[in-house]
Parts: structure tokens; sequence; C-alpha cells
């Protein structure tokens, strides 16, 4: 392949099917790895192809090098709202053509300006530069469709390694799931986001695997990937992280100071980045242990939503929860045996600190990262410090008051 156009040959293969009258070339011809020019486009199904969605016979044309076709075959073989559709990939002789699904720009947002109005796509970057940046709860509901998509990577064992904001596109809420979070106020309850542009997706490795090639956006990169290092295996959660910021302060976290990145985010968000954010051995492990932080983070800030914010029901764990209402109803005893004794009142407002203390140690994780990480690494020292905090530190308590 050289870099003049493949048209003709697309066109031999697709012209029963497309309209090629209306096909238009959305990018270039670019060159690629081995050293040949590639280029997509959107083409046009017939009508009569499209019978029940007259409305939708776009489709994304993209020309992809033979190295990328397993990936695109595998892709194909799944669907998920939060992911760009792939239909299927072809043969072109020395090449293959993909198939993609065509995202519309979302109809609820109101176009002011030219820009947008003549786009037929916009991305996470267009809706910052024109719109301003999201709240935390429309931010966090996003992350987790994001993660959501990246799951089902996971399970096909690729990782996406070019997650940014030009490569996010919003669109219309799919309207056959119900919104996940309907007491939340926010542009998810119309808008969806979706994940594309799988060019340099690639199979899942290890932490032994040795990256030979720089690709991907360097400000949303993972730092191994950059510096040739290994390994490739979370280089998504590390983007992830990157684009959590970059939807609160339009700004990668490579551009911005921990101390405005503190200044701007509620602390269990900037902790969520932060971890994203950590060399390999401190990130999350997988996208699923991310998505739980971020629903943990989103069901505590829903309104009304106190048993949540009360040390014990944290966790919202049966076990937990009886604990620590045992816990609360004894206090809430004695304070009403001994509403004259103000030693015992004393007392009591010292043992509570210890129950209140041992019950955020059920969350510890999530208030100290350090030993997060290193938990995640070692899940036995999390017993070992619930033992010395919840154990002696009661009894060290006990014998001095």
């Amino acid at each position: 392949m050289n870099e003049s156009s493949n048209l003709p040959a697309i066109q031999a293969l697709l012209g029963e099917y497309l309209d090629f009258d209306f096909t238009d070339r959305l990018a270039g011809p670019r060159r690629k790895r081995d050293g040949n020019y590639y280029a997509t486009y959107l083409g046009v199904l017939k009508p009569e192809y499209a019978p029940l969605a007259p409305d939708r016979r776009a489709l994304i044309i993209k020309e992809i090098m033979p190295a990328q076709a397993e990936n695109y075959r595998r892709i194909s073989s799944i669907w998920n709202p939060y992911l760009e559709t792939v239909y299927g990939i072809l043969p072109v002789g020395d090449f293959f053509i993909a198939i993609n699904e065509f995202i519309t720009k979302p109809s609820s947002l109101c176009y002011t300006s030219t820009e947008l109005n003549e786009k037929s796509s916009i991305s996470l970057e267009d809706y910052i530069s024109h719109y301003g940046c999201l709240s935390e709860k429309e931010a966090m509901v996003f992350m987790v469709q994001l993660c959501e998509g990246l799951e089902s990577l996971t399970k096909l064992h690729i990782i996406h390694g070019d997650i940014s904001p030009q490569n996010i596109l919003l669109t219309d809420r799919f309207p056959m799931s119900p919104c996940p979070y309907p007491k939340l106020q926010g542009i998810h309850h119309t808008i969806s986001i979706k994940i594309i542009d799988y060019d340099i997706a690639r199979e899942k490795k290890g932490f032994e695997h040795l990256v030979t090639t720089v690709e991907g956006t360097r400000l949303y990169a993972a730092p191994e990937i950059l510096d040739y290092q290994s390994p490739t295996d979370r280089v998504d959660i590390y983007s992830l992280g990157c684009i959590l910021s970059y939807m609160l302060t339009s700004k990668s976290p490579k551009e911005i100071t921990p101390n405005q990145l503190r200044k701007i985010c509620n602390p269990r968000v900037g902790s969520i980045i932060r971890k994203c954010t950590l060399d390999y051995s401190h990130r999350y492990q997988s996208v699923t242990l991310l998505k739980k932080q971020l629903q943990t983070v989103i069901e505590l800030r829903w309104p009304g939503n106190f048993l949540r914010r009360i040390p014990g029901f944290r966790t919202m764990h049966p076990g937990h929860i009886c604990v620590a209402l045992s816990f609360y109803l004894y206090f809430i005893l004695i304070l009403i045996t001994e509403s004259t004794n103000l030693k015992a009142w004393l007392e009591i407002l010292v043992y509570c600190l210890v129950p209140i203390f041992g019950f955020d140690l059920l969350c510890l994780g999530d208030l100290c990262y350090p030993y997060s990480s290193y938990r995640d690494r070692h899940p036995w020292i999390r017993h070992v410090v619930r033992c010395l905090l919840g154990v002696l530190l009661p009894l060290i308590l006990f014998f001095f008051c």
C-alpha cells in the first residue's frame, strides 16, 4: 500500500451495500507501523439494507493493518453500550477494513457554536472546551461507564492503550437501559459516552512484558509505556485517572499540581485520581476494583443517604451494621441511665472513639493510600492491622481510663 486512495477497492467490495455517492473521508491516509498508509471513511448503507433504522445508516469504514485484524475480529464478537461497536472486518487485497458504528452527537445538547453545529460527532475534548468541566457526580457516573466498557475488553484480554479525551465520544444514552443513578442530577440522564479507536489495542501482558514502542496520547499515557518499561496491563487504569482529572479540571494530572487538584476535588475523588496514576504496583489491580470504588463514592454522595456517612454503615455490610448498631444502642442506653453522671459521660465519650475508629478501619484503604496499595499486594495485612488497632487500642484506652 502507498499513500494513494484505496477507496476503489473498497467500492468494488461493498458497492452492493453502501451508497458511495455520500462517502466522505474522515481521516486522510496516515502512515502506520508497517510503513503503509491507511484512511478512514464515513459510508452510508443503502435504504433497502436499513429498513428498521433509516436514520442510522451511517457507518465508519476504517482501513486497518493485517496485524490489527485479529483484535478487531475479537472486539466484533462483543457488544457494550460504552464501546464503539465493530460490526465486522473484511480483507481487501493486502489490508483489511473494519466496519464500525458511527456515533452521532447527543440530541439533547444545545449547539450554539458554528463549530459544534458542523460536527456530526462530539468528543469529550469538544464538550469540555465548549461547555466547561463536568460536576463531580457527572464525572463519576461517566467514569463508571468507561470502566464497564473496558471490562468487556478485559474479558477478551485486550487493553485499549489510548484512552484520551479525543477517543471518548458523547452520544444519546442507550434507551433500553435505565439510568443507574436516577437520584443524581446531571447530563448522564440523557447522554452516555463511548470509547472509540482500537488502532493500538493489543493483547494484555503481565508485569514481565517489555514495551518496545511508544504509542498513545502522552498526557494520558502511563509512564511505563513512555519509558519503554514494563508492564502494560494497567495502562488503561492510569489513563482513566487522567480522564477523571480532565473532566473536573480540563487538565491531565501531568499538567496540574497535587495542591491544585486538592483544592478542586473532593478528597475521595482526588484520592481515586492519585491511586489511578501511581506507579504500576500501587495502582488499582483491575478496572473492576476501580469501578467498585467509584460506585461507593457515588453512593456516599447521594442526597439523603445519611446512613452511608455513619461509621459502621459505610460498607453497608450486614455484619458490620449489626456490630455498629449494638455499639450505638449500648451507648444510648448508658447515656439515658447515667444522664446526671458527668464522669460517666466523659468515659462514654472516650469509649465512643474506639468503635468509631474501629469501624473506620473497615474503610482504611480509602483513607490511607500507602496502606491501600500495600494491602492490595499483601491481603493478609488487613487482618494484622485490624487486630492491632481494633483489639490493642481499646485495651489501652480501657486501662488508661
